[in-house]
């Protein structure tokens, strides 16, 4: 997995707060907790870096009953390996 960490960060924060800015002020879902953990490792000769990145966001809900929409965005050179929800 290839990825610069900034594009990475960038879009996952503005997909994040998306919602937030969908009209009114929304408080029923907040971010109890965030955390961002970038582990590099070295790769082959085409792919001299592989980064992995490990993503936990804890969200509450603070009213009843409610969904939260949630996208990422990524290319050919990002996978996702693993998603819990």
């Amino acid at each position: 997995m290839r990825v610069k960490p900034f594009a990475l960060f960038l879009s996952i924060f503005l997909n994040a707060i998306a919602p937030a800015f969908a009209g009114g002020e929304k408080t029923n879902i907040t971010i109890a907790s965030q955390q961002e953990v970038y582990t590099f490792m070295k790769g082959d000769k085409d792919h001299p870096v592989n980064v992995k990145v490990l993503l936990l966001t804890t969200f509450r809900c603070n009213e009843f009953h409610t969904t939260l929409p949630y996208e990422a965005y990524y290319n050919d050179q990002i996978t996702v390996g693993d998603l819990r929800v």
